[in-house]
């Protein structure tokens, strides 16, 4: 990768955690990451501490059928904790 291309692109292949990432504003994030604007991460952990919230973006994913990026999703304390 060329270094032009790794600042066009500075998430092409990282590895991103979201925290609240079920919120509003986390919501918006999650999706412009998916969208690839800066690059494609290879995986996108949302934490969050809404199990509601989190079984709607489950939903969304399978749906929507996501490319490539791995979404995992989990909650911020207690036994499910990623």
């Amino acid at each position: 990768m060329s270094a032009e291309t790794s600042h066009s692109r500075p998430l092409e292949g990282k590895r991103i955690l979201v925290t609240g990432g079920t919120g509003s504003l986390g919501q918006v994030l999650v999706h412009r990451l998916l969208g690839g604007e800066m690059g494609q991460p290879s995986e996108i952990i949302v934490f969050s501490r809404d199990e509601a919230k989190q079984h709607y973006m489950r939903l969304l994913q399978k749906h929507q059928r996501l490319r490539k990026a791995i979404l995992r999703l989990g909650a911020s304390s207690g036994k499910t904790a990623l």
